[in-house]
């Protein structure tokens, strides 16, 4: 039972770095998806928890999320794998405690909080 719940883990790792080198492939979309969404939204904070190698983006501290009250998050589906970061991207599908899921493609969550 132990090795294969080891190799359904192992193969949906491997299918998360093919997603991944995908996503960097996708690099110009993605970057566009973010852009038309922050020009809506370009008077609050970014914060970026995105694990996909866009090297334009940078992984920030989720204690530093708390610092302003106007929030600009970007998730990763990858980053998702980390509680506090998949915390936040479900208070924004539920619509709590000011959070709120924007859009959702290309591997890419974009939330605010207000």
């Amino acid at each position: 039972m132990n090795i294969l719940l080891i190799g359904k883990y192992t193969w949906f790792q491997i299918n998360n770095k093919f997603e991944q080198i995908a996503n960097v492939e996708n690099e110009k979309v993605i970057e566009a998806t973010i852009d038309e969404a922050y020009a809506n939204y370009n008077d609050y904070s970014q914060y970026y928890f995105i694990d996909t190698g866009l090297q334009n983006y940078r992984m920030d501290k989720i204690y530093e999320l708390y610092k302003s009250d106007k929030q600009f998050i970007v998730i990763s589906d990858r980053a998702k794998c980390n509680t506090e970061i998949n915390q936040l991207y479900e208070k924004a599908v539920k619509e709590i405690e000011g959070y709120r899921l924007i859009e959702s493609k290309n591997h890419i969550n974009i939330l605010i909080h207000e």
